[in-house]
């Protein structure tokens, strides 16, 4: 018995050419039902993109989740336009950020990668991301060599201060991992970070930016921070199927037994599959450390 899942980020199944009609997509649904069950799944759970058309593909086949917003900044709009949609906090803080000789370099040759891997995982263990979370070098190596994969990186002087991986396809850019040295965190240079690669975006011929959303879905502060740039959002949403109905809820049983005798409850909100949900004891849901 196995699960299917979606990689890290946005993603979602993808139509090459023009948009599927209704019996192609029945087909489709068919055929990966076909192709799940012989491979014994039991359940699929995948982040859709949201500004790909994805919705019509998957209807009736499972369920879409709403999980919050994403924000995207519009590149089809003048100049002057993208800018005054700035907060205006932003827009002070990337003109500083210049006045103290901030540049931003498009690092294709990844002469800090180092010190942007290192600022990432400085990023990680301030927010207490879990062990997930903590990719290696050799991860952001793989990334950077797959087509349309971008580093950018900030500088004062010759110290790296930020650093951001952006995907490029099909005229957006994909806003991926980023990372802050903690010393230049208070001179704002993810900000200015930004609004050079949105430059970067238009001078070729791209039409959105995707900055994605908050942490998990929520309308966190990071999501507040992305709205500082733009107000235009999108729906984030989930795909959950159950594929082997007798199956799930056989597992969604046993787990359940599992938990209660080892004296755990239940965390809480939506979670898929909830056999796979995260059960706590009491001591940490009082705010104890495990």
């Amino acid at each position: 018995q196995l699960d299917a899942t979606s990689v890290y980020g946005y993603a979602g199944p993808i139509v090459a050419g023009p948009p599927p009609g209704e019996a192609m997509a029945q087909r489709f649904r068919e055929r990966l039902g076909e192709a799940l069950s012989e491979r014994g799944v039991v359940s699929l759970f995948s982040r859709l993109h949201p500004l790909l058309p994805q919705q019509e593909l998957l209807c009736g086949v499972g369920r879409l989740r709403p999980c919050g917003r994403t924000v995207a900044i519009d590149l089809t709009l003048p100049e002057e336009v993208q800018r005054a949609r700035y907060r205006p906090s932003h827009r002070y803080d990337i003109k500083k950020a210049r006045q103290l000789g901030g540049t931003v370099v498009w690092d294709r040759e990844l002469a800090f990668l180092t010190s942007f891997v290192e600022a990432y995982q400085e990023n990680m263990r301030l927010v207490e991301a879990g062990g997930y979370y903590f990719f290696d070098r050799s991860y952001f190596e793989q990334l950077l060599r797959q087509s349309g994969t971008n580093l950018f990186i900030v500088l004062f002087g010759e110290t790296m201060a930020a650093g951001g991986i952006f995907l490029e396809a099909g005229g957006t850019l994909q806003f991926h991992l980023a990372g802050t040295r903690n010393e230049w965190r208070k001179w704002a240079p993810m900000k200015l970070l930004l609004d050079e690669v949105r430059q970067w975006a238009v001078s070729r011929g791209l039409k959105t930016v995707h900055l994605g959303g908050g942490v998990n879905g929520e309308e966190d502060t990071l999501f507040h921070y992305k709205l500082g740039f733009s107000e235009l959002t999108f729906p984030f949403l989930l795909w959950e199927w159950v594929v082997d109905e007798a199956a799930y809820t056989e597992l969604a049983i046993a787990h359940r037994r599992e938990q209660e005798r080892a004296g755990r409850h239940p965390s809480e909100g939506a979670f898929f599959p909830e056999y796979r949900r995260v059960w706590r004891s009491e001591n940490h849901q009082a705010g104890a450390r495990p």
